[in-house]
C-alpha cells in the first residue's frame, strides 16, 4: 500500500504507535529501545516535522487535497461495506 504516493515506513503500526496493544510500552526499531506513550507521539511528531522540512512542495499538495475534500459536495464514507464489495466483486 502506498501512502501519499510513497511506500510506508519500514516498521508496523503496532511497532511504534500503538503501544498499548503491545503492553505498557514498544521497542522502536530505529531507536533501539522501548519507548513510552508520550515517547511514541513525540517520535511521530518530529519524523511528521522533519518530512514537511524536507518535502514542503509535497506537503503543500496534501494540504490543497485536504482543503479540497473539505469543501466537496461529496462525502467520504467512514467505512467500507465489505459484505456488499464481497457480493458484487469479480474476485
Amino acid at each position: 500500500m502506498q501512502v501519499g504516493g510513497r511506500s510506508p515506513g519500514r516498521y508496523s503500526f503496532d511497532q511504534v504507535a500503538r503501544p498499548h496493544a503491545l503492553g505498557s510500552s514498544c521497542t522502536n526499531p530505529e531507536l533501539g529501545k522501548n519507548l513510552e506513550p508520550f515517547e511514541v507521539s513525540n517520535y511521530w511528531l518530529r519524523k511528521s516535522l522533519e518530512w514537511v522540512q524536507k518535502n514542503p512542495v509535497d506537503f503543500m499538495e496534501l494540504q490543497a487535497k485536504k482543503v479540497g475534500m473539505f469543501w466537496s459536495w461529496y462525502e467520504w464514507p467512514d467505512a467500507v461495506d465489505y459484505y456488499y464489495v464481497k457480493q458484487n466483486s469479480i474476485v
